[in-house]
């Protein structure tokens, strides 16, 4: 995630971890998934051991249709991650993928990553508008905004 900058704020994905407290092994993956120009954010819980393909439930690029699955690869939190999502509607559509290092967490460390924050949310905001305009140059089809759906209390 990122913090909070000139009262900016754009993380696209962050990554949550349970870890179970007997076998310290990490058994679920929380993915909370902002959109960019709506503000909205949709939560998908992955089980580590099975890692099941999830049912796109959040509309976030209008480049990707909603009728599609997210297929997730990720690797148990140790000095290295890599978190791999694909997505696919019958063929494999689009894959983003993210590969972390453990860094120790100093104030040397925290100094640097506090430099880094504004130029990171820009470049992140920057990328997404620049791909987009890429793919809108090249006619990719375009998908509507598709609000997600309320869920109603049960009587």
């Amino acid at each position: 995630g990122q913090t909070r900058m000139l009262n900016l704020y754009f993380s696209p994905v962050n990554f949550y971890y349970v870890q179970d407290p007997l076998s310290k092994q990490f058994t679920f993956m929380l993915a909370e998934v902002s959109n960019t120009p709506w503000h909205e954010r949709h939560y998908y819980l992955v089980d580590l051991s099975e890692q099941d393909d999830t049912q796109k439930a959040f509309h976030v690029s209008p480049f990707n249709p909603m009728d599609m699955q997210y297929k997730w690869r990720i690797s148990q939190p140790s000095e290295h991650l890599t978190l791999t999502l694909s997505c696919y509607k019958q063929i494999k559509h689009m894959v983003a993928s993210i590969d972390l290092h453990r860094q120790e967490l100093t104030t040397s460390n925290l100094s640097t990553a506090k430099k880094r924050i504004p130029s990171m949310t820009l470049k992140t905001v920057g990328g997404i508008y620049w791909q987009a305009l890429k793919l809108f140059i090249k006619r990719t089809p375009f998908y509507g905004y598709a609000k997600p759906a309320t869920k109603k209390p049960e009587e």
